[in-house]
C-alpha cells in the first residue's frame, strides 16, 4: 500500500512533500483528550503502529489495515481519532505514505458533510502534515474538504498563496490543472469570496483564458455562476453568460469558445431569482430572441422550470408562474407548448409561489378544485412535500380552516391526508403549529401535545422534536400564552421545590438549548413576564454549566441598548465577562470564550457572539477603552453573518473599511486608506 512514486512524480519533487502549515492561518481548535477505551478508533490505530513499529507487519499491510479501518468509521470524531493517533507519532510523521492512503482519509471526510464546519477545524492542516507524493487530485480532494470547513483562508494557501509566500501547491511541484482552480471556485462561492473566484477569469492575472494553457471549461462557468447567486453578483452573471447587449459585447463564455448549454442557463436563471432580476431570466424563454424553445437547439427542462418557478417564488410573480404550469383556459401553458410533463415537484413549487404571492386558492384548486391535477385516481399523487408547501400556503395566507381540514380533519370527516393516504408526520404537525401560530389558533396546537388526544406523545409512535417546542414556543409568543410557554421549558409551580412538575421538554427528553431559551425569552416579553421569566431562567441556567448562562447573556443584553455600557460594568464585577471583553491590542476577539469567564464552548468549537451584541461591544470599547480599533476577530463559520455584518455595519456606522486579513480569513482588519 505503500508504494515508491513513479518517475512521473519524481519529476516534480524526489523528496515526500508535507506542509507544516502556520499557526496563524487557522484557529486552534479546542481538542478533548484523545479517547483511552479498548475499542476507540484512536487505540486500534495506536495498535496497528505498534506492531508496525515492532516490524509484525510492513508499511504496505500497515496502509492496508488503516484502509480498513478508515473504512470502518461511522461519524467523523472516529476518523479525527484516527489522524490524531497517526499524528501523534513521530515514525509515522517521518514516513512516506502512498497517495492513496491520504486520498482514502479525504474521500471519508468528505462523507460526513452534515457535520458542523466546525467540526473541520484542523483537519485540513494535520492531513497535510502527513509526507507524501502529492498530486493535483489530492489537491480537489483537500478543496472539497475546505469547503466543508469554510475556511477560504486554507484554500488561498493551498492554491493561490501570497506575495511573501508560494502557494502550498507549488511548494509540492504541482502544476495546478482546470479542475483545482474549479473546485477552489466553489470554495469561494460557499464563503462568500466572489473576487477571489472572479480574478481567475478576470483579473490583471488570469489563470484561465484563451492565450493560456489553462482554459475555463463549462463546469467553470457553472461553478462560477453559483459564486454569483450565493454572493449577489447580477452584473458578472450577465457578462458571462449574455454578455451586453448594449455594447454588442460578446459573453464571456463565447470568447471563451464554451457554447452555453441548458445547465449554464438554467444555473442563471438562479442567480436572477436570487438577485430579483426576473426579467432577465423570463427573457431566456419568452423573450424576443429567447435562447431556449421548441424550434431552437437548446430546449428548456423540468429544471429550466423549477429555476424559473423559484425565480418567481423570489420575486412574487405569480402571473408568469401560472403561464408556465397551468396556462389559461384559452391558452396552453408553456410546459405544455415546451412538452414537458409537470410533476409533483413542478407543482410543490408552483404552491411555493402561491404562498408567497397570496394566491391561496390557485394552490388548494390543486388539490381540491373542480379540475384536480394530484388526487389518489390521478397519475400524480399528492406527497408529504405537496402538504408541507400548502401548510406554508396556509400560514403565509392566513387559512386555518383549509389546514385543519389537511391535517386534523372534522369531527367525523377524515382528514385530507388520510383520505389521500398520506400518513402524517412530526414536520407536518410542526408546520401545522405554524399556522396555529401565524392564524391565533393557539388551542389547536397546544392540543397536538397536550390535548384529551395527543398525537404526539412520548408512548406514541409519533415524539415531538426540538422545531415541535420552538414552534409552540413562537405559538405562545403570538398568543401571550406565558404559563404553556413555562410548563414547556421550565415546568410548574417553584422550580426550586420538591413539588415542581418536570418540564414538557423533560418529560418528551428534549434537551433545550440556547435557541429554545431565547424563544422563551421571546414569550416573556410578548406576555409581559420579562422579569419573572428570567429569574426562572437563571435559576435554571445556573445549575446547568456557565456556557449557555453566557450565551443567554449575549443574547438578553442587546434589548437593553440604552443601558449596555452599564449591564457590561455590572457583569464584569459579578464575574459574568472577562475584565477586557475580548479586547487586547487595538483588536477585539469576538469569540464568547474571550468575551465571558467561564465560557468552554461545547469542546470543539468556540462560538462567535450575535451580531447585534458584536455592534454594541465594539461602540463600548471605541467610546470607552479604545478609540484605535484596528482589527476584529470574527470566525470564519456560520456563514460568515458576523464578519459581513460587522464590515457593513462599521462602513455605514462610522465610514471605516474594514477588509478581510489577507492570513486569516476569519479576521477583518482596517485598511490602509482608513488609517
Amino acid at each position: 500500500y505503500c508504494k515508491k512514486p513513479s518517475n512521473v512524480r519524481q519529476r516534480f519533487a524526489t523528496e515526500p512533500r508535507s506542509i507544516t502549515p502556520k499557526s496563524s492561518t487557522r484557529y486552534t481548535k479546542q481538542i478533548k483528550q484523545p479517547p483511552s477505551s479498548p475499542n476507540s478508533f484512536f487505540t486500534q490505530t495506536s495498535a496497528l503502529i505498534h506492531s508496525w513499529k515492532l516490524k509484525q507487519k510492513s508499511k504496505s499491510q500497515l496502509g492496508i489495515e488503516l484502509n480498513v479501518l478508515i473504512g470502518g468509521c461511522t461519524k467523523l470524531s472516529q476518523l479525527i481519532e484516527i489522524i490524531h493517533s497517526l499524528k501523534s507519532d513521530k515514525q509515522v510523521m517521518e514516513t512516506s505514505w502512498d497517495i492513496r492512503l491520504i486520498h482514502k482519509l479525504l474521500h471519508k471526510a468528505a462523507e460526513f458533510s452534515d457535520s458542523h464546519s466546525s467540526n473541520f477545524d484542523g483537519v485540513f492542516s494535520d492531513i497535510i502534515r502527513f509526507k507524501s507524493f502529492y498530486e493535483s487530485k489530492t489537491c480537489t480532494l483537500l478543496l472539497k474538504l475546505i469547503k466543508l470547513n469554510l475556511n477560504f483562508s486554507d484554500a488561498k494557501g493551498l492554491v493561490l498563496g501570497d506575495t511573501a509566500e508560494a502557494s502550498v501547491m507549488q511548494q509540492w511541484g504541482i502544476k495546478p490543472v482546470v479542475a483545482v482552480y474549479n473546485a477552489f471556485i466553489t470554495v469561494c462561492a460557499k464563503t462568500g469570496q466572489f473576487d477571489s473566484a472572479w480574478r481567475l477569469v478576470c483579473g490583471d492575472k488570469p489563470v484561465m483564458a484563451p492565450h493560456l494553457l489553462l482554459k475555463a471549461d463549462s463546469i467553470t462557468c457553472l461553478n462560477l455562476l453559483t459564486t454569483c447567486a450565493e454572493t449577489g453578483r447580477y452584473a458578472e452573471a450577465k457578462t458571462l453568460v449574455l454578455g451586453d447587449g448594449d455594447t454588442d459585447t460578446a459573453s464571456l463564455i463565447q470568447q471563451w469558445g464554451i457554447k452555453p448549454n441548458v445547465a449554464i442557463y438554467s444555473a442563471f436563471i438562479t442567480v436572477c431569482a436570487k438577485t430579483g432580476q426576473f426579467e432577465s431570466a423570463w427573457q431566456l424563454v419568452c423573450g424576443d430572441k429567447p435562447m431556449m424553445a421548441p424550434h431552437l437547439p437548446l430546449k428548456a427542462d423540468s429544471i429550466t422550470c423549477m429555476n424559473l418557478l423559484t425565480a418567481c417564488a423570489e420575486t412574487g410573480r405569480y402571473a408568469e408562474a401560472k403561464s408556465l404550469v397551468l396556462g389559461d383556459d384559452d391558452t396552453a401553458s408553456l410546459m405544455q407548448q415546451w412538452g414537458i410533463k409537470p410533476d409533483a415537484a413542478i407543482y410543490n413549487a408552483f404552491i411555493t409561489v402561491c404562498a408567497k404571492t397570496g394566491q391561496f386558492d390557485s394552490a388548494w384548486q390543486l388539490v381540491r378544485g373542480d379540475k384536480l391535477l394530484m388526487a389518489p385516481h390521478l397519475s400524480l399523487k399528492l406527497d408529504s412535500i405537496t402538504c408541507l408547501n400548502l401548510l406554508t400556503a396556509c400560514a403565509e395566507t392566513g387559512r386555518y380552516a383549509e389546514a385543519k381540514s389537511l391535517v386534523l380533519g372534522d369531527g367525523d370527516t377524515a382528514s385530507l391526508m388520510q383520505q389521500l393516504g398520506i400518513k402524517a408526520d412530526v414536520a407536518i404537525y410542526n408546520a401545522f403549529i405554524t399556522v396555529c401560530a401565524k392564524t391565533d389558533y393557539f388551542d389547536s396546537a397546544w392540543q397536538l401535545v397536550c390535548g384529551d388526544k395527543p398525537v404526539m406523545a412520548p408512548h406514541l409512535p409519533l415524539i415531538a422534536n426540538r422545531i415541535t417546542c420552538l414552534n409552540l414556543l413562537t405559538a405562545c409568543a403570538e398568543a401571550g400564552r406565558y404559563a404553556e410557554a413555562k410548563s414547556l421549558v421550565l415546568g410548574d409551580g417553584d422550580t426550586a421545590t420538591a413539588t415542581a412538575t418536570a418540564s414538557l421538554m423533560k418529560q418528551w427528553d428534549i434537551k433545550p438549548d440556547v435557541a429554545i431559551y431565547n424563544a422563551f425569552i421571546k414569550v416573556c416579553i410578548k406576555a409581559k413576564e420579562l422579569d419573572t421569566g428570567i429569574w426562572y431562567l437563571e435559576e435554571i441556567i445556573n445549575k446547568c454549566n456557565m456556557s449557555t448562562l453566557s450565551q443567554i447573556h449575549a443574547q438578553l443584553a442587546p434589548l437593553e441598548k440604552d443601558n449596555f455600557a452599564s449591564m457590561i460594568d455590572k457583569g464584569i464585577t459579578q464575574g459574568i465577562y472577562k475584565k477586557n471583553v475580548g479586547l487586547m491590542n487595538h483588536c477585539i476577539d469576538l469569540h464568547m470564550d474571550k468575551i465571558f469567564e467561564g465560557h468552554s464552548g461545547d469542546g470543539t468549537h468556540i462560538r462567535g457572539v450575535p451580531l447585534a451584541f458584536a455592534k454594541l461591544l465594539f461602540c463600548y470599547h471605541k467610546q470607552n477603552n479604545e478609540p484605535k480599533i484596528t482589527s476584529i476577530i470574527t470566525g470564519y463559520h456560520g456563514n460568515n453573518t458576523l464578519k459581513n455584518g460587522m464590515i457593513i455595519f462599521l462602513k455605514d456606522e462610522f465610514g471605516f473599511e474594514f477588509i478581510e486579513d489577507k492570513f486569516n480569513s476569519g479576521m477583518i482588519v482596517l485598511s490602509e486608506s482608513s488609517h
